[in-house]
């Protein structure tokens, strides 16, 4: 009797006949639409393809036009660069009402600033002279008929006290006064530009100015005392002599900041607003002067 169950596909050592081939089982059946989740990821549309499409929102199930998202974001971009704007003008606006000048006069102010710690000390320069430069400015330092110098109370003003020759000389030597023959035949001295801008950078660096002419005599020598070159008596005759402002440093005497009044006093000028002898008087008075920017120009070098 066989011990062969009719079931039996057959043996191990022959192979199945074609009715006997075993069934093959889908570990991983291919995704079908049907009973898709929610959650799934949505469906957009091809803009290039379809540009009056919209996007699906699979979570909330609503219809978003295309391009919203960006909109907000350079909504909220141009918001954010206004407030910028908005807050640069606020703190422009303190700044002038603080300094009187706009942001253009306030970087050339810090420029001349750091100019002047540079040279001020290096122009060996005593107060006394400083004050002779002053009167120069005011037109109160006058030449009298016997040749001697006088700085007056005033402009106009007769008399006045004597001035120092030798301080005078000095300045005149240093290309910092020139003297002017008026029609009435008095001489006055007058700064020259290199003067003029001396004194303006004296004024923004009054540290680098020597309190008496013993000290600003020392400093001078101090430079001169290394130059073998030269002999004593020259070295002394050297720093006897003021120093002349550099030629670069004079040259900025037409870049020099202004204040907003200033500007609008010199556009009034422009037009014919301001007239008379008065005019430039009655706007320094106003406070709208900037320290060493004279009234008057000086005529020469």
């Amino acid at each position: 009797m066989s011990t062969t169950e009719p079931d039996v596909t057959g043996s191990p050592c022959t192979s199945p006949t074609p009715g006997q081939q075993p069934r093959q089982i889908a570990l991983f059946p291919a995704p079908t639409n049907a009973g898709a989740p929610r959650h799934a990821a949505p469906h957009r549309a091809d803009p290039a393809g379809a540009p009056d499409t919209v996007a699906w929102d699979g979570d909330a199930g609503t219809a978003t036009p295309e391009g919203v998202q960006g909109t907000d974001a350079d909504r909220s971009r141009a918001e954010v660069a206004a407030w910028f704007r908005a807050l640069d003008t606020e703190v422009e606006a303190e700044l002038v009402a603080e300094t009187g000048m706009d942001q253009a006069n306030r970087s050339k102010l810090e420029r001349d600033r750091t100019l002047a710690q540079r040279e001020v000390p290096a122009l060996g320069i005593a107060r006394s002279h400083v004050a002779l430069l002053e009167a120069a400015k005011a037109w109160r330092l006058v030449r009298t008929d016997d040749g001697a110098y006088a700085v007056r109370r005033s402009r106009d003003a007769e008399g006045g006290r004597k001035a120092s020759c030798e301080r005078v000389a000095l300045l005149l030597q240093a290309r910092y006064f020139t003297e002017v023959t008026e029609s009435s035949g008095l001489v006055q001295v007058r700064l020259t530009i290199r003067g003029a801008q001396a004194l303006y950078l004296i004024g923004l660096h009054p540290a680098g100015v020597h309190a008496n002419e013993r000290s600003a005599y020392r400093a001078r020598w101090a430079k001169v005392a290394g130059q073998s070159r030269m002999s004593r008596d020259a070295r002394k005759t050297a720093a006897r002599r003021l120093a002349p402002l550099p030629s670069h440093a004079a040259d900025r005497y037409g870049d020099r900041p202004v204040t907003v009044t200033e500007q609008a006093w010199r556009t009034a000028q422009a037009l014919d607003v301001v007239s008379g002898p008065g005019g430039a008087d009655a706007w320094e008075n106003e406070g709208g002067a900037v320290f060493g920017v004279a009234a008057i120009e000086p005529r020469a070098w």
